[in-house]
C-alpha cells in the first residue's frame, strides 16, 4: 500500500486532510494466454437473476420480486416449474407465493418476474425462517436450469422488544454524508441479529477514491422505549490491510427521522498531526 496525503478545503476555509490508498497491481499478459472462460452445459438456459441468498425484513410492504430469465429469447413460450419450500417459515402466515407454477416466459422475451409477499405476523420469533425457491423443470426440454437455479430467502424478524432500538431502519441501501460529499453504503444486522442493538455498515466513508470500510454501529436507547438514543463506534482499523488509520465515533440516532449522526475522529497512527474530526450522517 502507498499512502498519499491530499488536502480538501471546505467552505469555512478549514483544511481537512483525507487519504488516498493506492494499490499497485501488476498484470502480466502473454500473447498466447487467453482469459479464463466460464463453461455452461448448454447455450440456452433459464436462471434466477438474483443473489443465491436474499435477506428480507418481515415488515417490508412490497412483494419480493425475483426475475426469472432465459439466456436467449425463444420462438415459443418457455414454461418453468418451480417449488417453494418453507424451512421454519409457514405459508400464509410468514409468506404468500403470488406467482403460480408453472410460470411462463413469453416467446420473444428474455424474462418474467416471480413474486412472493412477506407477511408481518407481528410476533417475535427467534427461530430462523427460510423460504427456499427452486427451479424443478423447464419446457421445452432442450433448455435447462443453470447458474442460479435456487434462491434462499431469509425472513429477518423485526418485531423487537420495546427496550431494543429498531435497527431495521438502517438495513439495506444507505446514504453516507460527510460535509458536502455523499457516498453509498449498505446496512446489515449486527452480531445479535436484527434485534441485537447494532448494525454493520459497509461503504465508502471517505469518498470513492479510498477503499470501503465495514464498521459496527452500536445503538443504545436513552430511556426505555425511546425512539432516540446514543450511537457509537468503538475505535477500529479503518481500512482492511492497513494498520495506519483508525476511526472512532459517538453521536445520536433517531428512529423517527431514520438518521444516525456520528461525530468521528480519524487517527493517523504514524503522524498524530494528521488526526482530524468530522461528522458522518447515515440515512436510508
Amino acid at each position: 500500500f502507498h499512502h498519499n496525503k491530499m488536502w480538501d478545503t471546505n467552505m469555512s476555509g478549514i483544511r481537512k486532510p483525507f487519504f488516498v490508498i493506492s494499490i499497485l497491481l501488476l498484470s502480466v499478459f502473454a500473447c498466447d494466454t487467453e482469459p479464463e472462460k466460464t463453461i455452461f452445459g448448454g447455450p440456452q438456459f433459464v436462471f434466477f437473476e438474483s443473489e443465491p441468498n436474499v435477506p428480507i425484513l418481515e415488515n417490508v410492504t412490497t412483494p419480493l420480486t425475483i426475475p426469472l430469465k432465459v439466456s436467449l429469447a425463444q420462438k415459443q413460450n418457455v414454461s418453468v416449474t418451480f417449488e417453494v419450500i418453507g424451512e421454519g417459515a409457514v405459508p400464509d402466515s410468514d409468506y404468500k407465493v403470488i406467482s403460480t407454477s408453472p410460470i411462463q416466459i413469453t416467446a420473444g422475451l428474455y424474462s418474467t418476474d416471480l413474486n412472493i409477499k412477506i407477511l408481518n405476523n407481528e410476533v417475535r420469533q427467534k427461530e430462523k425462517r427460510i423460504i427456499r425457491l427452486r427451479i424443478t423443470s423447464v419446457t421445452p426440454e432442450e433448455l435447462s436450469a443453470q447458474v442460479t437455479k435456487e434462491v434462499l430467502i431469509e425472513i429477518q424478524d423485526d418485531d423487537c422488544a420495546n427496550d431494543v432500538p429498531q435497527a431495521s431502519n438502517w438495513i439495506g441501501d444507505l446514504a453516507i454524508r460527510d460535509g458536502s460529499s455523499t457516498t453509498s453504503g449498505k446496512g446489515t444486522a449486527g452480531a445479535g441479529g436484527i434485534c441485537g442493538g447494532s448494525i454493520v455498515v459497509d461503504g465508502n466513508f471517505f469518498g470513492n477514491n479510498n477503499p470501503a470500510s465495514k464498521m459496527t454501529i452500536n445503538l443504545i436507547q436513552k430511556v426505555l422505549g425511546s425512539k432516540t438514543g446514543i450511537a457509537n463506534v468503538i475505535r477500529f482499523k479503518l481500512f482492511t490491510g492497513s494498520d495506519r488509520y483508525e476511526y472512532e465515533a459517538s453521536g445520536t440516532y433517531t428512529e423517527t427521522g431514520q438518521t444516525i449522526t456520528l461525530n468521528y475522529t480519524l487517527y493517523d497512527t504514524q503522524d498524530e498531526a494528521n488526526n482530524f474530526p468530522g461528522t458522518h450522517i447515515i440515512t436510508p
